[in-house]
């Protein structure tokens, strides 16, 4: 669905995991716009707890490669003491591959550069992030991550900067032909960069019609987590998403 993360490793596999029309472009174009209640992220909200805007564009390439950009807008408030005070946005760049090992089991990787375009601060919040993940009949993926240059701060606002590391466990199960539930459970160790690692947690259930999906998703973090950020954005909270994907082959056609 919309919220990215290491369940959809790379944009591509998000879009043609969100919508049947996206899953059938094999070379081409694909597309999304979505709308979400709270942009949630490892459990944490990006968006202090506010809706979201989010689109995706990506171009595939025989062998399962791929390149694409996907972005959100944020609320920038409560990200951090000096981040900014009001309306911000998340650009991402993406370079991967996704490939099938067999019938059942494929394998991806995939490189990302994760921007902020409204950062008024003293420090560089853009981080860079390489991800590989092993899954199974599209309906069980599990993931790990590696940024080797994020940037947060300590419990006092002192600026730290250094290596996150992240893994995680999706499952998409089908219920019926519409309807599949979401269940997730990731790990991050960010001691460099601020201090805690947590674990976070979702589950949820997935509708989808044609081009459109609608999530209602549960997402939960550790109490680590809700101590580190006593802001609000470690809560549990129930996320509702909307979405629309669409796939081109390269000739234009739907």
């Amino acid at each position: 669905m919309a919220q990215r993360s290491l369940s959809n490793l790379a944009l591509a596999v998000a879009l043609a995991a969100c919508c049947p029309a996206a899953a059938a472009v094999e070379v081409g174009v694909l597309a999304s716009l979505g709308l979400t209640s709270d942009y949630v992220h490892r459990g944490l909200s990006q968006s202090s707890g506010e809706p979201a805007v989010q689109a995706g564009l990506s171009l595939r390439i025989p062998q399962g490669v791929y390149a694409g950009v996907w972005g959100s807008t944020l609320d920038t408030s409560r990200l951090a003491p000096d981040f900014g005070d009001g309306d911000g946005y998340e650009i991402d760049v993406l370079l991967g591959i996704d490939r099938p090992l067999n019938a059942d089991w494929s394998w991806g990787l995939s490189a990302g550069r994760y921007s902020y375009a409204d950062n008024r601060s003293v420090l560089d919040y853009d981080y860079t992030e390489f991800q590989g993940s092993l899954g199974w009949r599209q309906r069980l993926r599990v993931g790990l991550a590696y940024s080797p240059d994020s940037t947060d701060h300590r419990r006092d606002d002192t600026p730290l900067s250094g290596a996150r590391y992240a893994a995680e466990v999706a499952l998409e199960w089908p219920l019926t032909r519409w309807l599949s539930a979401t269940g997730g459970f990731g790990y991050q160790d960010a001691q460099a960069v601020s201090e805690v690692s947590h674990s976070f947690h979702s589950a949820g259930v997935n509708l989808r019609w044609r081009g459109l999906a609608l999530g209602v998703t549960h997402y939960g973090t550790d109490g680590g987590a809700r101590r580190r950020w006593p802001d609000g954005r470690a809560d549990d909270r129930v996320v509702v998403n909307l979405a629309a994907a669409f796939g081109f082959d390269t000739t234009g056609s739907r």
